[in-house]
């Protein structure tokens, strides 16, 4: 039936700032069939910033700066999972 067909409103892309083993963790959770499409990443490291694009199958943009995914036009929601120390310029 069409009420079970998603539009494109109904998907939401996402960004996460902090790749690393929380980042990595939240990510994976959201990766679950759903209406959550990963399409950017930001993390210093770029190990844990590529390892958590792979996550997504390399349909994730990969950021050094994380004010470049909140800056993103495309982006609906973030999710913040930075150490403690980066929690306050955030």
């Amino acid at each position: 039936m069409a009420r079970n067909v998603r539009g494109a409103n109904d998907r939401v892309r996402a960004g996460p700032i902090g790749a690393g083993g929380m980042g990595q963790a939240d990510l994976h959770d959201s990766l679950r069939p759903g209406p959550v499409d990963f399409v950017a990443v930001a993390d210093p490291y770029v190990p844990k910033r590529d390892a958590a694009s792979m996550m997504t199958n390399g349909a994730s943009k990969g950021y050094y700066d994380f004010r470049q995914v909140p800056d993103r036009k495309d982006i609906d929601a973030t999710i913040i999972a930075t150490p403690d120390h980066r929690h306050a310029i955030l």
